[in-house]
């Protein structure tokens, strides 16, 4: 499948498993989801999704899973029980998407920079903490 995700979807309110992974699927996650008030499973993961995670989707109480990981989303995950209960994979492979799973500690920061001081170094990714963003090296 490939397009945008028809806002259409959030009619289908007695839907518990809404599974769209491992497609084509470019554009917004549609606000109309989290007319979904019965979703337990949400997977948009490894499409082409970009924008926002919409706050939105912090009213779907009853997720128990959700992966939106391997797209093109930014910006902060929305606050809230559900969603921050995740695991960071839920989230991984969004460079753009920041928020308290993608925090790393000072003492992790300054391990870093130790290594940097002492090999030689390759882009590997990118972490916000607190507002600013590293870029993480590694040493070949």
């Amino acid at each position: 499948m490939s397009g945008h995700i028809p806002t259409e979807i959030g009619q289908l309110q007695l839907l518990y498993e809404l599974t769209l992974y491992s497609n084509n699927f470019s554009g917004v996650i549609p606000d109309q989801i989290s007319n979904l008030k019965k979703l337990e499973v949400l997977d948009l993961s490894n499409n082409h999704l970009s924008g926002i995670i919409p706050s939105s989707l912090a009213s779907l109480n009853f997720l128990r899973y959700f992966n939106a990981s391997y797209n093109n989303l930014e910006g902060p995950i929305p606050t809230s029980t559900q969603l921050q209960s995740f695991n960071a994979s839920a989230f991984v492979g969004n460079p753009k998407l920041c928020g308290a799973h993608f925090q790393i500690s000072g003492d992790q920061i300054r391990a870093l920079m130790q290594i940097k001081r002492t090999t030689k170094t390759c882009t590997m990714g990118f972490i916000n903490f607190h507002g600013f963003i590293f870029s993480l090296r590694w040493g070949s």
